[in-house]
């Protein structure tokens, strides 16, 4: 896929329980490969990955999915991966900009936990190993409804949700922008202590009389030109 715009799309049966035919609602891939550059993902809708949803079913387990230099904005879900929802797929996310994707405050369909507003990736068969890649991305300003502030007050990180065995997962993860961190986007790098994301302890930290770490991202910091005089 290149080059191209996916936008509006809404699943049939969003209000569904999160199986395969309420998932992706821009795009949907399932035990497949897939290479999607250049293009962008907004305002679609599903249960699950609203923008983009990829996943591997027993005893297939052979999904692989590349999204790079795209935008995954405004897409809309019920229960988890508003922008980019996967389980037991080789993720590659490198220069996309993954933003304002809401989750609904009332969950679509009884089943699991919700998480990651902004991305999803998961593992569900723990003895499956995977690899996963995120770098150049930024991750900011995603949210759980749309009256709702981008303060994860309930502990978990509204940006990112990555829930994988680190000992069976080998994930590379590097210069992205967080805007809200906590444990359960660890992986993808923590933005407690960077300038340019923000200031303060990452959204579950331990102390709780620590500030919230602010999502949005700080401007740039000033620095002498260096350049050599003519």
């Amino acid at each position: 896929v290149h080059d191209s715009l996916f936008r509006n799309n809404v699943v049939d049966n969003f209000e569904a329980d999160g199986g395969q035919t309420s998932r992706g609602g821009g795009l949907y891939v399932s035990n497949s490969e897939a290479i999607v550059d250049h293009s962008a993902f907004v305002g679609n809708a599903a249960s699950k990955g609203g923008g983009v949803g990829a996943y591997s079913t027993f005893p297939f387990n052979r999904g692989k999915i590349a999204i790079t230099n795209s935008t995954l904005s405004r897409n809309f879900c019920g229960q988890s991966g508003c922008g980019f929802d996967s389980f037991d797929v080789d993720v590659t996310l490198a220069y996309d900009t993954i933003v304002d994707n809401q989750m609904a405050s009332v969950p679509t369909g009884p089943v699991g936990p919700r998480q990651g507003p902004g991305l999803n990736i998961a593992q569900s068969v723990p003895s499956l190993s995977k690899r996963i890649n995120v770098f150049g991305s930024i991750i900011a300003r995603n949210k759980k409804d749309f009256m709702a502030s981008t303060d994860p007050s309930d502990g978990q990180s509204w940006d990112c949700s990555v829930m994988v065995d680190p000992g069976l997962t080998i994930v590379g993860a590097s210069n992205n922008f967080i805007g809200s961190g906590g444990q359960d986007c660890i992986l993808l790098g923590a933005p407690a202590g960077d300038p340019l994301i923000g200031e303060g302890r990452p959204a579950g930290g331990s102390n709780p009389d620590d500030p919230v770490l602010d999502p949005g991202l700080a401007k740039l910091p000033e620095s002498p030109l260096s350049c050599p005089s003519s």
